[in-house]
Parts: C-alpha cells; structure tokens; sequence
C-alpha cells in the first residue's frame, strides 16, 4: 500500500506541468484501424547478441565494427549506482548508438521492400534515436525514444502516431524521480505511451519491414526505460497475439548469426504466424522474399517452429479466378509492363471489365535467362485520367489495397472506354 502511495503521488508531481504532446493522446482516442475491424499489428521486440567487442560477434548487416564504448553520458540522477552508464555504440556505421538522441547512426537500414537484407546503417537523420533491447535509455520531457520491433501480423494496418500500444505486464523497467515500475503500469499511469510511427513528428519511416514504433515521455522530468527482448507490445482494445512456443528461440538464433532487424528475421517472425511466401510475395508487391525463403526455413527448423514458408496452396491463383470468371465474357486484356518494389521488371496481364479487373504478374527473363520464382496475382480496380489510366492493385485476401503496390499508371490505349474516374 505504501509504495502504491508513493507512486500515485509521484505520478501527480511528474504530470503537473507536463508538455502537451502529439496528436492522438488526447481524451480517450481509440485505436481507430481497430473499430474498422483489421485491426493493427502487434509488435515483438528482438534481441541483440553482444559477442565481445562489438554486437553479435561483429555481425550486423555486413559487420560492426566497433565496440560497445558509448560516448554520450547516460542520466544519474536517482538512479542506482548513480546512472546506467555512458551510452554504448560508438561503432557502428553513420555515428553509433547513444541512449538519448543519437540513434543506430545517421544512414538507412536496408534499401526498399526486402530491398538489403539486414539493416544496413540506421533510420534517417532527424528520426529519434533508437534503443536496444535490454538497455535503458533516457528520454527527455516530451521527447520520444525509437524502437524497433517484429511484425506478429502480416496482414493488419501498421500503427499509426494516434495509436496506442500496450506491453506485456510486468516487462521491462521505467526508472522516474528514484521509483521503478514495468512499463505496462507507467503507461496505465500516464508517465509514458508507446505509438506507433508518426510520419509528420518522426520524419520518413526508414526503409525495412520491421516496425518502428515510439516511446513517449508524458512526464516533466526524465525517465529512463528498458525495454526487455522478446516483449510482445499490443494495440490497445486488441487481444495479445498467440505466438508459436518456440518464438524465444526464434530471437535467440537471430541474435546469434547477427539478424538483428533483418529483413530475415521479419519474414522469419511472419511465417512463425502461418504466413506464406505467396502471403509476404502480395503483401509487398515483390519477389524478394523468395530469395530469403532458404534462410527463413532454416531459422525456423533450427527453433523447432513446425511451418513450411513456401507458396502455399494455391488459395491467390483460385481467388483470382474466381474473380476473372464473374468478370463475364466482355471483357478486355492488355499487357502492362510493371516494376516490382524489388526492381524486379514484370508484364502484367490486366482483363477487365468496366472498372474491374484482375492481373497476373509474370517476372521477366533476367540476364541468366532465368526468371525470378514466382508469380503475382491482384484484383484491380480501373480509373481513367485524360489520356491515362490508374490501375490499383486489390490484394485478394484481404481485399484492400495492397500495401507494397502504389497505384500504377499507364497510357490508355484507343478503344478502351471507362466511365469517369
């Protein structure tokens, strides 16, 4: 009871006087892609290997190459021991890691839609800095401290700014004014909130299919947080994620062959779920992750995670079908030459009628004279401009735009007659 007291009144001396933050947390702003009944992805924190010198025995997407000496003082205060050190990093590519501001350096994790496999540098300049799982970090009044995390659902919205996201209870650790407590319960009492990525606070969303999402000081005085790997954090109003027995093995491995972040791991995390390749391949409007296939399937093996991360059984060749026979017999085709996310170059076959269709995605013969694995199949929907045509891709799961594909517009052929767009 008494150090419930002291935690309440605590609480009351840190939030008066608190600065008013972000959009989204204000009076009781429910988690809005919730009520349209998607719902928005849960996220899973990962763990980093610390193998001597440097992080994951220098491995960390082409290797680290320096140490773990940090170079930005951490907070004292009231904390135990007299502060959690002097920040650590110092050698990683673009600038190190540093418990405030400083971030995974100043450059960019890998390059588009499973474009570089493992992060390569680190978010933009001007993003907030990003902590470690298993490190405290010091955040400022109203400042905010990046995270890093694992999809645990490949099909729901990505979290936006106004959502909120919950921990598990009882992990981690928030340090303020000399009183811990696990995040959970500091979010239940207002000192900090987790969101998901805001792009006009946070600046562009660094490239990648991880998510990233935020932890916000409410208070006016400095908190420090440690985030524990392998914490589950989920939108608020949503039921925890059930994840495979086996997935802290799954962090485990990752952490060990330096995958920290990879795009590797976060397929990894998606076929753990049940997810296919043709699930991931529609998803982002790609290829590439046929080309991780092998080393997911093996990270899953080796972590006794019972899936198959293959193409599945056929279920987007049969919606599509489905979906060009209720088409009708008038319907007109025309080949489209298209370029996936990847870069991979393509022609698409689009049969329609009136303003519905379908495509089939076929890659191109590449300079081996093999074509990449794979094909793409995508409901559309036809919208006329002028003399041009916008074509959106409608992912046949889901049945909603797919989150990979931008609109892609072509030239309209003549004799091709759309009602206005």
């Amino acid at each position: 009871m008494k150090a419930r007291m002291t935690l309440l009144a605590v609480t009351a001396v840190l939030l008066a006087g608190a600065p008013v933050l972000a959009q989204g947390f204000g009076g009781g702003g429910f988690n809005q892609g919730f009520q349209q009944g998607r719902g928005f992805q849960p996220g899973v924190t990962p763990r980093i290997g610390f193998g001597g010198s440097g992080f994951g025995g220098g491995r960390y997407g082409g290797g680290i190459t320096g140490g773990t000496t940090g170079t930005v003082p951490g907070y004292g205060g009231g904390f135990p021991g007299g502060g959690y050190g002097g920040g650590y990093g110092g050698g990683f590519p673009g600038g190190g890691v540093s418990t405030t501001t400083g971030g995974f350096g100043g450059g960019r994790y890998g390059g588009g839609a499973f474009g570089g496999g493992a992060f390569q540098e680190a978010p933009p300049a001007g993003n907030p800095g990003y902590t470690a799982p298993g490190r405290y970090s010091e955040i400022t009044p109203g400042a905010s401290v990046g995270l890093v995390t694992y999809c645990a659902d490949l099909m729901a919205d990505a979290p936006t700014g106004a959502v909120r996201l919950l921990a598990d209870p009882g992990a981690g650790d928030v340090q303020v004014a000399g009183v811990h407590m696990p995040i959970l319960t500091a979010e239940q009492q207002g000192l900090i909130a987790v969101r998901g990525h805001d792009s006009l606070t946070d600046g562009p969303r660094a490239d990648g299919q991880f998510l990233d999402f935020h932890i916000v000081n409410l208070t006016s005085a400095p908190v420090a947080v440690r985030v524990d790997p392998g914490t589950v954090f989920t939108p608020e109003g949503q039921p925890r994620p059930e994840l495979d027995s086996h997935i802290g093995a799954l962090l485990d491995l990752e952490a060990e062959q330096g995958l920290y972040g990879s795009d590797t791991s976060c397929v990894a995390m998606w076929a753990s779920e049940g997810s296919t390749l043709q699930d991931v391949s529609e998803e982002s409007f790609s290829l590439s992750a046929g080309r991780l296939a092998p080393a997911v399937q093996q990270l899953l093996d080796h972590s006794k995670i019972n899936r198959r991360f293959d193409t599945g059984d056929g279920v987007y060749r049969a919606l599509y079908d489905q979906a060009r026979a209720k088409l009708g017999s008038t319907t007109q085709s025309m080949r489209l030459p298209m370029r996936l996310t990847d870069g991979t170059a393509a022609m698409g076959l689009l049969t329609r009628n009136g303003d519905s269709g379908v495509v089939e995605i076929t890659p191109n013969v590449s300079e081996d004279g093999k074509p990449p694995a794979g094909r793409l199949y995508y409901l559309t929907k036809v919208a006329t401009h002028g003399d041009q045509f916008t074509v959106t891709l409608i992912q046949p799961r889901t049945g909603r735009p797919a989150p990979g594909a931008p609109p892609l517009s072509f030239m309209k052929p003549k004799g091709w007659v759309l009602g206005a767009s």
